[in-house]
């Protein structure tokens, strides 16, 4: 689920990786994904 989620995230993303992953981790520690991760 998680992993369905980032890859759609990601392939919306018109943005270098650092760019990219920095944008994901600020939203998934939103919705409390990344927190249950680490």
């Amino acid at each position: 689920m998680v992993i369905a989620w980032w890859h759609h995230d990601w392939s919306t993303v018109a943005d270098t990786p650092l760019k990219a992953a920095q944008r994901i981790r600020s939203s998934a520690r939103k919705s409390g994904l990344y927190d249950a991760k680490t």
